[in-house]
């Protein structure tokens, strides 16, 4: 072996016992296990491990039968997306192996409420025929089953909210005031 690969074996050598983990090996590490028993939540998001079941709407005609209440989690059943007529075009509607609908709401005062769901359907928010842009996205609490909250500033009255590019049949969804 000459004098300078022998130096660059060594140097490597030297280098590779001192460096920490490559940083794929420290991002593969497994995340702990989630507990068999249900995670306590905080008061506000209770509801979400006793979830009542309703049929999203499928059409305009339909939200009366889709109400959701204040801080009670509901697991809606969606239609496929193809047979969803929405109020408003979703910005993400899905194809047609996705699922879809919809979902009334009456806020009782303005300020700025968090939609909690099991999965990562697209949430478009109307305020009449207005969509509401959303002002912060996260997931929800380790090991609770929500996949993601999202929050928007509303005005006290109805609401619909429109779900689409679901990637299960049903969902589960918790609206909650932020304080």
């Amino acid at each position: 072996m000459n004098r300078s690969v022998a130096t660059l074996f060594t140097l490597g050598l030297m280098v590779s016992l001192v460096s920490p983990l490559p940083l794929a090996a420290e991002e593969a590490a497994p995340q702990p296990a989630c507990p068999s028993t249900p995670v306590a939540l905080p008061p506000d998001l209770a509801s979400w491990q006793t979830p009542v079941s309703i049929g999203a709407a499928g059409a305009p005609a339909a939200l009366a039968v889709a109400e959701l209440k204040l801080g009670t989690a509901v697991t809606a059943t969606m239609a496929p997306t193809p047979s969803v007529t929405y109020v408003h075009q979703p910005a993400k509607p899905g194809g047609s192996v996705s699922f879809g609908g919809m979902l009334s709401i009456t806020i009782p005062a303005d300020g700025t409420y968090r939609i909690a769901l099991s999965n990562r359907s697209w949430i478009d928010l109307l305020e009449g025929d207005a969509v509401i842009d959303s002002i912060g996205h996260k997931p929800g609490p380790d090991c609770s089953g929500m996949r993601k909250t999202v929050d928007f500033p509303l005005k006290a009255g109805p609401h619909v909210i429109q779900l689409g590019a679901g990637d299960t049949p049903t969902v589960t969804v918790l609206v909650t005031k932020v304080p």
